[in-house]
């Protein structure tokens, strides 16, 4: 008989919730300035599914984008210009100005003058 490997702490876990027969994959992505983890959750109808959603998961946790339901555009730019070296009031004018795609390249081009 041989033994199964063991994965390693902070590696993802995958497991059957027998409540409403989903597989259920998990991916702990750091910690809160609370002390708190960090955990994302995927589901589906079977283990290869679960397992290509955490591949997916990791790879964007890797190249630091933020996948949520409730992450916006709107917030994406917002995250973007706070790492931009315009200044505030600039950045501020252009943004609040800039709800369609037509407004970006002024983003754009503000951070590009004031840096």
């Amino acid at each position: 008989m041989t033994a199964t490997a063991r994965r390693g702490h902070g590696e993802d876990s995958v497991y059957r919730d027998a409540a409403n027969g989903t597989w259920v994959g998990a991916i702990s992505l750091g910690w809160r300035p609370d002390g708190s983890r960090i955990r994302r959750k995927v589901t589906g109808r079977t283990k290869i599914k679960v397992r290509e959603k955490l591949k997916k998961l990791q790879a964007e946790a890797d190249a630091g984008l933020k996948t949520s339901a409730s992450y916006t555009v709107a917030k994406a730019v917002a995250d973007w210009a706070a790492h931009c070296r315009a200044s505030h009031n600039v950045l501020y004018l252009v943004v609040s100005d800039a709800p369609t795609p037509e407004g970006i390249p002024a983003l754009v081009a503000a951070c590009q003058v004031a840096g």
